[in-house]
């Protein structure tokens, strides 16, 4: 049986059936296609804002700085401020605030062993990986995210997700529909110095292979993988339009990244730079030298020695004005409004939540795609640990999930009140909720808590009875029956 890749290209408009082609024809359509000047220049501009995003690209930044400043010895003294001036993280701002979809940890079940498919997300820490799957998704747009079961030195078998940024893979496209993926090429680093290592490896829904850097084809690595799929899922904000990776939608946010961080570099400059430089004319040949230049220190001046002062600084206030102009435009682009940035107008819990409706309006557009997501990567965890990992297996049979909803940081006291009504109307228990403030509590150890606290407080009740009867309170620290928020409370007698 040959390869996807063969069966692919020897496909023709003209032909019900394709006829494979050779090895060497597939690494000449890769190189030619997936190798260019073209490809290369994508994964540069990836890589370029998932290095902003990661608090990097000094290097890129001194090259933006010499592309506006001629001048040799005013360039310097601006590249000095580069590594120092970046605490405005525009893009890691931004992202961050439209990625809310895993704000709280969603739950995720399964009918046939939902003891072991909740093992899986713990071991390989799925709501860590999958709230970078959001934050991620909305800098690249793309992503792609597989899953594997890795062994380790001591031969114990451990699941992993992987999630690849753009600048560290390729997608291949078919040849007659550029929006149908057929293969992914992931390039491969290693801490070596070997040289005869190979640089990509490449997944299609049949088989697997290595390839050289330069994109030969190492046809004696060619396997079947045996999965009925690949295990990686193509991730995209948006259908593909006219290509399977979007890799211009963004590029507003590295413009007002490195915009405010240029803004930044010029105000700790002049900041620094900032002074009133004394100037002495006249015949200062009897002036002594090196006299401290402080102003609770005077300087001693001969006759005939004028002193004046020149006002070197400027108005930093343009700096930070026109670097907070370009932030809030930036953010206006997706949907964020100014106040919400400088946090204006939350003097209550209800208000910030109105102001964080835009934001919420977004995540439900982005909750659309990624409950598909869920459901199809869900079906390949599946089929890998079935045959890789079968301990942790599970079934895909009455698969859903449930997306945690971001509530309003409310009061103690309203904290219950709201539990205590949600409880009346079976929308919770006891258990829910002990095992909400506690997440490392199963059921059962939940329903051991439970058990303690009616027993000390049954105890607590036996003792204090004596003194409610002195006292002539008898019965006023429970609850009663007329007490209507809390109709399971029994009557004291």
């Amino acid at each position: 049986m040959s390869a996807l890749l063969q069966d692919v290209l020897g496909e023709t408009p003209l032909l019900d059936k394709p006829a494979p082609v050779e090895w060497d024809a597939v690494g000449h359509w890769l190189r030619t296609h997936y190798f260019g000047e073209a490809e290369k220049a994508r994964i540069a501009m990836a890589k370029r804002r998932h290095e902003l995003y990661s608090s990097g690209g000094d290097a890129d930044m001194c090259d933006f700085l010499g592309q506006v400043v001629r001048d040799p010895s005013v360039l310097q003294r601006r590249r000095d401020w580069v590594e120092k001036a970046k605490f405005n993280n525009v893009i890691r701002r931004i992202v961050n605030e439209l990625s809310m979809v895993y704000s709280e940890p969603a739950q995720r079940r399964v009918e046939d062993r939902d003891d072991a498919y909740q093992e899986l997300q713990r071991t390989c820490r799925q709501h860590e990986m999958f709230q970078r799957v959001n934050r991620w998704g909305n800098l690249h747009r793309n992503l792609a995210v597989g899953f594997r079961v890795r062994v380790d030195s001591g031969g114990r078998r451990v699941p992993v997700i992987d999630v690849v940024a753009p600048d560290a893979f390729r997608a291949v496209a078919h040849p007659f529909d550029p929006t149908r993926l057929v293969a992914l090429i992931f390039d491969l680093k290693y801490v070596s110095d070997r040289n005869d290592l190979p640089g990509h490896l490449v997944w299609t829904d049949r088989e697997s292979f290595y390839m050289t850097r330069e994109g030969y084809v190492l046809t004696e690595t060619v396997v079947p993988h045996g999965f009925e799929r690949m295990p990686w899922i193509l991730f995209a904000l948006e259908p593909p339009a006219g290509g399977l990776l979007d890799s211009r939608t963004g590029e507003d946010l590295v413009a007002a990244h490195r915009s405010v961080w240029f803004e930044m570099i010029l105000l700790l400059k002049e900041s620094k730079s900032a002074t009133k430089q004394t100037i002495l004319t006249g015949d200062v040949g009897g002036v002594s030298r090196h006299q401290a230049l402080d102003s609770e220190t005077p300087i001693e001046l001969a006759d005939g020695v004028a002193v004046n002062t020149v006002d070197m600084s400027m108005d930093l206030s343009m700096f930070s004005t026109t670097a907070r102009t370009i932030f809030e435009t930036a953010a206006a682009n997706y949907g964020i409004p100014p106040s919400l940035l400088s946090h204006a107008g939350t003097q209550s819990a209800d208000a910030r939540e109105l102001m964080r409706a835009p934001l919420k309006e977004l995540r439900k557009e982005q909750l659309v795609y990624f409950r598909q997501f869920e459901r199809e990567f869900a079906s390949i965890q599946s089929m890998v640990l079935e045959r890789d990992m079968p301990e942790l297996a599970f079934g895909m049979g009455g698969w859903r999930v449930d997306f945690a909803e971001s509530e309003t940081p409310l009061s103690p006291k309203e904290e219950l009140e709201v539990f205590e009504h949600a409880r009346r109307l079976g929308l919770t228990n006891t258990l829910s909720e002990l095992m909400r403030r506690n997440p490392d509590l199963d059921a059962a150890g939940a329903l051991v808590q439970l058990q303690d606290n009616v027993k000390l407080e049954t105890l607590r009740n036996e003792l204090m009875r004596p003194l409610q009867e002195i006292s002539g309170s008898m019965g006023a620290d429970t609850p009663t029956a007329q007490d209507s928020t809390a109709p399971d409370a029994a009557v004291t007698p």
